[in-house]
């Protein structure tokens, strides 16, 4: 059975740990071994995966990679592109060698070129999405997001966003503030890590924002990793 501890909560998201025995369902990418290698930074070529990879009986979530297959073990960073959410590549220009030798990166969005951002309602790399959103669970949730609710989005299930140029801030509730960016197709990408005495987990939120005028709105999908399992929390925003 699925248990969850909420550990505290640092930012907007906050920060999860799951201390649970669960099955994986749905086919995982390829294991961090294979797919596409690397960039070191100088150029950008982006994962158009799901960014998930086979780890043994575990299926590990974007942004981290297999450590140990015969012990199903997944950790942060990256070693390849396929580790990387859509649109990310893998940075290895300052990459650190873990306890097993692998050099591990870590995911980085792709800066689009100023010929490819066409359209751009700002006339920049992005669209203007600053305001009050307000939130609803979305389907494919997995059901003990009900009960997270109030943590990821405070009580009045409302979020703030700020945004300067393309970096936004966000904050909900009584909770601080996440900062990230979004890129010319307004998609952007939050990961939260945490590593305490009752367990380690890690929330990583993509966002797509859309829409002109008072119609704007944002869909936000997070996958909670922790030890032994992983949930899917999606939302959709509709600015207020």
């Amino acid at each position: 059975m699925l248990r969850t501890a909420v550990l505290s909560f640092a930012s907007v998201i906050g920060v999860l740990a799951l201390a649970c025995t669960s099955s994986t369902t749905g086919a995982g990418a390829s294991s961090s071994s294979g797919g596409s290698s690397g960039s070191s930074g100088s150029s950008c070529t982006p994962n158009t995966g799901n960014g998930t990879s086979a780890c043994g009986s575990a299926v590990c979530q974007p942004t981290t990679y297999c450590s140990d297959s015969f012990l199903s073990d997944c950790k942060n960073g990256c070693t390849a592109t396929n580790n990387c959410g859509s649109g990310q590549f893998c940075d290895l220009s300052n990459a650190q060698q873990d306890e097993r030798g692998a050099k591990v990166g870590t995911c980085q969005s792709c800066t689009p070129s100023s010929s490819s951002s066409s359209g751009s309602t700002s006339g920049g790399a992005c669209g203007q999405y600053a305001g009050a959103y307000h939130f609803v669970q979305a389907a494919g949730s997995a059901s003990q997001c009900s009960d997270l609710q109030s943590q990821f989005l405070g009580s009045g299930a409302e979020c703030n966003f700020v945004q300067t140029d393309c970096k936004m801030s966000q904050s909900c509730g009584n909770s601080g503030n996440l900062q990230f960016t979004i890129d010319a197709s307004n998609k952007g990408q939050s990961t939260t890590n945490v590593t305490s005495s009752q367990g380690s987990g890690s929330i990583v939120c993509s966002y797509q924002f859309e829409g002109e005028g008072t119609l704007k709105s944002v869909t936000m999908n997070c996958q909670i990793t922790g030890t032994g399992g992983s949930l899917n929390c999606n939302y959709d925003g509709t600015l207020n």
